[in-house]
């Protein structure tokens, strides 16, 4: 089944995959966009496009903080590697495509043990056109959810070593924190790992976890610090950029409920014209209702209840971050779709045994 997804992605895909990406034509949109000319600007650069030109030029030794400082640097090194390898921006997306579909099995099979439900778990989660449309485009989300599945994945597997494992969940921890700006994304991460800890009585071994999040996020502004900035410095660009976050902002709150439920929302930067996405269907705000039920009826079980908490929390924050964009859902459809799967496997095994 997946080697069919594969197949069909890349024949949909291939005329994008398959061309150079001109680097020079990013570079001057950039100069000319809202990012350096402000109310002046002449071009609108997206944030793909964004991502693309500053990825390849953070491979070429740019300080990370000096273009696009509002994200950490991480994401946007994957497609600048993508860039240096194959001549083309977009090409990695295939391998982030399949570890995403691999990752997502994984996190099935922590609540679901009927291999047809796990299949159609993934088919449904790989045929999202808000997900596979992310093939074309160098976007954050794939990476980021990629590494929150991680977390899930190796809190639930049994390590030989208390220490690596929580050493294994600092480094998920540091790439979730480096990929995008983690306040407050990162909260609920680490409070899930933190719960972890405390029902397996390893609270001790969080100090790994610690240490890894910590390295993982340092590295990777590696060109920061060699640009002859000190941590010192580091320090007042994090509170610079907090600041920046958290300042007189305009955007409303919670339409991500909207956007998920009708497709399109109020675009706040453009007097409120209706922003409409493209990629909306039916299916979502189906899921979406599916999910609240499942997640009234799952079985009280800690894993169940575990994913299922986090994957109805994450919209809420995501809803009063202002996080308006339907790619989110790239991070929570998995959690939606792996509890919806558990609770109709727990259907049918009722069903079951209730047949003479």
């Amino acid at each position: 089944m997946i080697t069919c997804i594969l197949l069909w992605v890349v024949i949909k895909y291939l005329p994008v995959w398959s061309t150079t990406t001109d680097q020079a034509i990013f570079g001057e949109k950039y100069s000319k966009s809202q990012y350096v000319l402000g109310p002046k600007s002449t071009e609108w650069i997206s944030d793909s496009e964004l991502y693309v030109y500053a990825g390849y030029a953070y491979m070429l030794g740019q300080d990370p903080t000096t273009i696009n400082f509002e994200h950490p640097p991480l994401g946007k090194y994957v497609t600048g590697i993508s860039q240096l390898l194959f001549g083309n921006a977009y090409l990695i997306n295939l391998g982030l495509f399949i570890i995403l579909l691999v990752m997502t099995h994984y996190l099935a099979s922590i609540l679901i043990s009927n291999e047809k439900i796990k299949a159609l778990v993934i088919l449904i989660f790989a045929i999202q056109p808000i997900i596979f449309s992310q093939l074309q485009f160098a976007l954050l989300d794939m990476s980021f959810t990629i590494s929150i599945l991680g977390i899930f994945v190796c809190l639930h597997r049994k390590f030989s070593k208390a220490w690596l494992k929580y050493l294994s969940l600092g480094i998920l921890l540091g790439m979730v924190a480096a990929i995008k700006y983690p306040i407050p994304f990162i909260l609920i991460p680490s409070l899930i790992i933190g719960v972890v800890a405390f029902r397996e009585k390893q609270i001790q071994f969080l100090l790994f976890t610690g240490l890894g999040a910590v390295t993982v996020y340092l590295l990777s502004y590696t060109l920061y610090f060699y640009h002859d900035h000190s941590l010192v410095d580091f320090l007042s660009f994090e509170k610079y950029r907090y600041v920046w976050w958290t300042g007189d902002r305009t955007m409303p709150k919670f339409l991500i409920f909207q956007n998920l439920f009708t497709g399109h929302y109020p675009a706040w930067w453009d007097g409120g014209a209706e922003q409409i996405t493209k990629e909306w269907n039916i299916m979502l705000p189906a899921l979406f209702s599916m999910f609240v039920f499942s997640f009234i009826w799952v079985k009280r079980k800690f894993w169940n209840v575990l994913i299922a908490s986090f994957g109805f929390i994450m919209i809420l924050v995501y809803g009063y971050a202002s996080a308006a964009a339907l790619s989110y859902l790239t991070l929570l459809i998995p959690f939606w779709l792996v509890t919806v799967g558990a609770v109709v496997e727990e259907a049918l095994l009722i069903k079951s045994k209730r047949q003479p």
